[in-house]
């Protein structure tokens, strides 16, 4: 059953990039650089920083096989 008013196409749209609810243990530290993090979401951080930590590592697999 949908979702939202009686008309056809009513309601909100479900949305393509729906994110996804996971749970983690994390050592003390890092809850600690979590928390003294304020100007941004705990999973916004955490985000950013596995993005960007996968750049990096793309960008070092295409110098690696460039050389060889």
């Amino acid at each position: 059953m949908k979702k939202g008013g009686k008309r056809e196409g009513s309601g909100r749209k479900r949305s393509e990039n729906k994110k996804i609810r996971v749970s983690f243990s994390l050592a003390p530290d890092v809850v600690t650089y979590l928390n003294s993090r304020t100007d941004k979401p705990k999973a916004q951080v955490i985000e950013d920083a596995v993005r960007s930590l996968r750049d990096q590592l793309l960008a070092l697999q295409i110098r690696f096989k460039d050389r060889y």
